[in-house]
């Protein structure tokens, strides 16, 4: 829903509006997302105008710090493959990441290897700090201050510590401002490869309390701590591997890319054990789920719905999977409904949202797109959520553009009312051009989104 094709239909007007304004900041909203470990996430999550308005400022900011993280190759997060306006990462760098550290390990000749990471790091990332690593690297002026003062708004009228978890651009003041600590450890370490906060680095002789009394004071000096419970010390080659890339997942996908009549049933037997029985970590579920995805085999659907803990071990590979291979069975679709239907969790929003992007897709009947439309009516359930389940129920049977119009005429949140009008997109009639301008007309920061709509 968050798509920002109506920003750029109107992009000189909003840019025109942008510029005439002082824009005041919307508030931000924190969705819990389950982090695979049992725990959960508070993602940040501003308003489309901001997002749009933090990323064209970060993209200017990008600049100096592509240049500033030149001379760390082994820095893999947030690196520039296209600069300002359009900007873009590079693809693959967390693949790359885990290659690099595998290509390190393989080679060995060395002590020990340590993984670990910063502790609650995008929270802990003081602004003042930032500021001036972000003007001492040559960020310019304008658009570092005013990517800070909108985040030093958002910690003082809305609870946001450090800088939001979530919104891609965030991916470059958090990359960059690890950098003394990159510089720190790549004096003393025999390899060292990052990740935005995952480190991955090599002992040749000293003793690993030796670097990791380094890496705590290079830490402390940014105001950070270690992750001391993922810290991870490995003192041979095998285990190395095995903690960056799983051997046994390494086999099976050699199996798969050179199409095995056999690698299926060895993949579902590891399935069975590994996740079933064992119920091992995200990174063991999330591979297992995408290769039933990627090859279009149910296999593993109904268990998966059977229990919806199980699904939110990651619920968008998860509803990805449902969207490829479930759509069909009748069962499956059934258990999800009923979950839709059932009381709402905080814990379980990330679920919820992810069934319903999946319905979006689809094409339902009239029962199930009268359960969107309560979703999406429902107060008590984040905007998100809401917004997708308006998707979900334009792509069902019996979906009413002039009622859905009345609506978002009446509804108070400005995230869900574009996101009603963007559920209107494709929906031909003299009613619905009629009343999307009548939204536009009433509610003028709709407009983008309005014209955008009507364009079919």
């Amino acid at each position: 829903m968050i798509g920002f094709a109506d920003y750029v239909l109107a992009a000189e007007d909003l840019a025109k509006r942008f510029r005439s304004q002082a824009t005041q900041p919307d508030p931000v909203h924190f969705f819990p997302y389950p982090k695979g470990n049992g725990g959960f996430r508070s993602l940040c999550m501003p308003s489309v105008k901001d997002l749009v308005l933090i990323r064209a400022a970060v993209g200017y900011m990008a600049i100096a710090c592509e240049r500033a993280l030149s001379e760390l190759p082994n820095v893999y997060s947030a690196r520039l493959a296209r600069g300002v306006p359009d900007w873009r990462f590079r693809g693959e760098g967390y693949p790359r990441f885990r290659k690099d550290a595998a290509k390190r390990a393989k080679r060995w000749g060395c002590e020990l290897m340590v993984r670990t990471d910063v502790k609650a790091y995008y929270p802990s990332i003081p602004a003042g700090q930032l500021a001036q690593d972000l003007m001492r690297i040559g960020c310019r002026y304008g658009p570092t201050s005013f990517f800070l003062e909108r985040v030093l708004h958002w910690q003082h009228h809305d609870g946001l510590t450090g800088i939001p978890v979530g919104p891609e651009a965030c991916g470059v003041p958090g990359t960059v401002y690890l950098k003394p600590v990159d510089v720190a450890m790549l004096q003393s370490t025999d390899g060292y490869v990052r990740y935005t906060d995952d480190i991955v680095y090599f002992v040749a002789e000293r003793t690993a309390g030796d670097l990791l009394a380094t890496l705590d004071e290079s830490l402390a000096e940014r105001g950070l701590r270690r992750g001391v419970d993922k810290t991870e010390v490995h003192h041979d080659q095998a285990a190395a591997l095995e903690a960056i890339e799983r051997r046994l997942f390494a086999s099976l996908a050699n199996g798969l890319s050179n199409r095995s009549p056999v690698v299926m049933r060895a993949v579902k037997r590891e399935f069975m054990h590994d996740v079933v029985e064992e119920m091992g970590n995200a990174r063991d579920f999330r591979w297992y789920i995408k290769v039933f995805s990627n090859r279009g085999d149910p296999f593993a659907l109904r268990w998966l719905t059977a229990d919806w803990k199980r699904f939110n071990v990651d619920p968008r590979v998860s509803a990805d999977y449902i969207s490829r291979c479930g759509l069909g069975d009748s069962e499956v679709v059934g258990r999800a409904i009923e979950k839709l239907a059932s009381v709402p969790s905080d814990e379980m929003a990330g679920a919820d949202l992810h069934l319903l992007r999946a319905f979006s897709q689809a094409s339902m009947g009239t029962d199930e797109g009268h359960t969107f439309e309560r979703v999406a009516n429902d107060p008590t359930r984040p905007s998100q959520v809401r917004c997708w389940a308006w998707s979900a129920a334009a792509a069902a049977a019996g979906f009413n553009v002039e009622a859905t119009a009345e609506a978002a005429v009446e509804e108070p949140d400005p995230a869900i009312r574009r996101g009603m009008v963007l559920s209107m997109r494709g929906k031909s009639g003299r009613g619905t051009t009629w009343a999307l301008r009548d939204i536009a007309r009433k509610h003028p920061e709709t407009a983008p989104a309005c014209a955008w709509a009507l364009v079919a």
